[in-house]
This record gives C-alpha cells, structure tokens and sequence, in this order.
C-alpha cells in the first residue's frame, strides 16, 4: 500500500515540476526544477538504501540514473529538441548525485546540500548548451547562456537546503 502511493507522488511531482517549468519564468529565464527533482530522488534512494554490500551495491546509483533518464527524456519529448540531450545529462547527474553523497560527503549539513545541488544544476546547464552547440550546431550566445544557468542554480539553493539526505559515511562503508 506505500509503494503505490510513493510511485503515484513522484509521478505527480514529475508532472507538476515539467509543467511548471515550462511556464515560468525569473527574469525571462526558464526554471530547472527537473534537476531539482533528480536531485532528490537521489538523496532518497541513498536514505531508503544504505549500502550494507559496501562498494558492489549500485542499487541508488542505479536508480537514480534511471530516474534522472526518464526524467531527461519527458524533457526532451516537451522541448521538441533532439532527443537524448536531456536524458544523457539528467541520467549522468543522478548518478553523480549519488557518488558524491556516498563517496566524498561524510555528514549532511544544509549548505553542503545547497553546494552541491547548485553544482549539479551547474554541471547539467553546462552538459545541455555545450550539446546542444555542438551536436545540433546552433549558435548560443554563452553570456546569456550562463546567466541562465546561473539564475536556475541560484534558484535551486533552497531545495538542496530543505530536502535532508540522512546518512553518516560509516552507515555506507560499513565501519
């Protein structure tokens, strides 16, 4: 009975953060709430799964890369750009999420999560208009570009504030 339930919000939070994005604007740039939403999955599945096996579970790395995937390729298919653009960079980002909680973060603290999800939405602007420059040949002008960027990731700090990932790196390695 709580699966269903839990499929049934992230499948509302899905829509709802792709719907959204799509229509708002802050200072006529678009918001990047579906990094935001691959962020947190990942931070969930790293509470919900922590690493008895050691270094050989990739249960959350996997998970989170498939979660960011069809998050990146609803993304694309509302975009009508070339598709796979999004999937790559959420799918990538999800997994790197995971990675960093895991291997490199030992204790979460608020500004630690608002770091590294400004960093990930960081990474995924750069990811999605060096690609889109480069594969589809589409000139971009890279200071509007960046502060694009920069304006989702300062949008997005507040998220990686509230939603806590609850481990100690001692739960993971098994110490």
């Amino acid at each position: 009975m709580k699966r269903p339930f839990k499929i049934a919000l992230w499948i509302v939070a899905t829509v709802f953060s792709l719907l959204l994005q799509s229509k708002l604007t802050v200072f006529g740039f678009p918001l990047n709430l579906s990094i935001a939403l691959v962020y947190i999955h990942a931070i969930r599945l790293l509470t919900v799964q922590p690493g008895d096996a050691g270094f050989t579970d990739v249960t959350a790395e996997t998970g989170a890369a498939s979660f960011g995937a069809i998050i990146g390729l609803l993304e694309d298919m509302m975009s009508g750009a070339l598709p796979g653009i999004n999937l790559m960079s959420k799918a990538l980002l999800g997994l790197l999420t995971v990675m960093i909680f895991r291997d490199f973060i030992s204790q979460w603290t608020p500004v630690i999560g608002a770091a590294v999800i400004f960093i990930v939405t960081i990474l995924d602007g750069a990811i999605v208009v060096m690609t889109t420059q480069f594969v589809m040949d589409v000139d971009i002008n890279e200071y509007n570009a960046m502060l694009m960027v920069l304006t989702q990731a300062v949008i997005n700090l507040p998220l990686g504030c509230l939603f806590r990932c609850g481990h100690k790196i001692s739960d993971l390695r098994g110490l």
